[in-house]
């Protein structure tokens, strides 16, 4: 039995059929995968005098990227919340893939420098490759070691990311990631094309993150860079999300992520070009990408809150392949442009 890994708002992953394979981990914007890395976090209603868990996810599971939530648990504390580690790169997840907003333990007498970190797990199911019509299962992680001030690091899937910026509203860092590439996949034809390395990606993130008229929701927008280093690709990956998680009751919260990413020429050509040798080796047409708008999409996650620790969460999504990757034989004769992702995790906080 192979492994994969697939990455995909919202909002990274494995697939248990392929460690080396993309899936269009979808489903990043967020909380589970985004691509722009955020968190997006509300408090709810009075429940306990503890911090909310954060439920986990990992950004590179979507298109947009998976997040996790970390709330205080009463209105009263809302004087001393501030958003936590903000759009980056999910996520993912995939990353999707939204930040979270955090009760400030500095104004409670602890240390300035203290830290809150977070773990979780889970599984879903997922695109076999980006464009397929095969799904596969995918575990889900995700770590988050998070300072009082909001600087933070965190990794998702593949993809690792730092907010360097101390604020409770703007979120800036830089993201490293690994795209898996695409070989030994379900479909005869795609598999017979030439096999895509996996590929590391550099770049940085921004974004903001702010409470909706001074209420327990919160919305945010963020913009991600990501550029491939050679192997698979070398192309060009922007990814812009606009998130909003408002709370639904004591311990239950819901976040929205919807995202949309722009690819280069080399990133299209690499998982969606046929050229000769590949149209003669799978018996599809040839056919030339060009850079453009590859896919948009929107996920949804329900949270809830088991204790000040404790936390699982259900999350879905959908993207669309747009352009030159709808259009390419790799999705339009023997894949979909439709892309769905679900999955189920759990976190646990200290």
């Amino acid at each position: 039995m192979n492994m994969r890994v697939t990455d995909g708002p919202c909002s990274a992953v494995t697939s248990v059929r392929g460690m080396a394979k993309p899936a269009l981990g979808f489903i990043g914007a967020a909380l589970l995968c985004f691509p722009v890395g955020t968190e997006a976090l509300a408090a709810g209603p009075a429940a306990t005098e503890e911090p909310s868990p954060v439920p986990l996810v990992s950004r590179k599971l979507s298109l947009w990227g998976l997040y996790g939530y970390d709330a205080p648990a009463s209105a009263a504390d809302r004087e001393t919340v501030r958003a936590s580690d903000g759009l980056s790169s999910a996520p993912a997840a995939a990353s999707p893939l939204p930040q979270a907003v955090a009760s400030n333990p500095s104004t409670t007498g602890e240390s300035e420098s203290d830290w809150t970190f977070t773990l979780g797990l889970g599984v879903g199911a997922g695109p076999d490759y980006e464009g397929s019509e095969d799904y596969q299962p995918l575990p889900l992680w995700f770590g988050r070691a998070e300072r009082d001030d909001n600087i933070s690091v965190a990794v998702r899937g593949t993809t690792l990311n730092a907010n360097l910026v101390p604020d409770s509203i703007f979120r800036a860092g830089p993201v490293l990631n690994y795209r898996f590439g695409r070989d030994d996949v379900e479909n005869d034809q795609v598999d017979d094309l030439q096999d895509v390395d996996g590929t590391f990606e550099v770049g940085a993130f921004a974004g903001v993150e702010l409470d909706v008229a001074g209420g327990p929701a919160v919305w945010g927008v963020g913009l991600e860079g990501l550029q491939g280093t050679g192997g698979g690709h070398s192309g060009f990956l922007a990814t812009f999300e606009l998130f909003y998680r408002t709370p639904l009751g004591d311990r239950w919260s819901l976040g929205l992520t919807g995202a949309s990413t722009w690819a280069s020429e080399d990133y299209m050509e690499a998982f969606f070009g046929i050229d000769a040798d590949d149209s003669a080796r799978s018996g599809l047409d040839t056919f030339d990408a060009d850079s453009g708008f590859k896919d948009v999409g929107l996920t949804a996650d329900l949270s809830f809150r088991v204790d000040e620790n404790w936390g699982v969460g259900l999350i879905a999504g959908y993207a669309r392949l747009l352009g030159d990757a709808a259009d390419s034989p790799v999705v339009d004769d023997v894949g979909d442009a439709n892309q769905f992702f679900g999955g189920l995790f759990g976190s646990y906080r200290f």
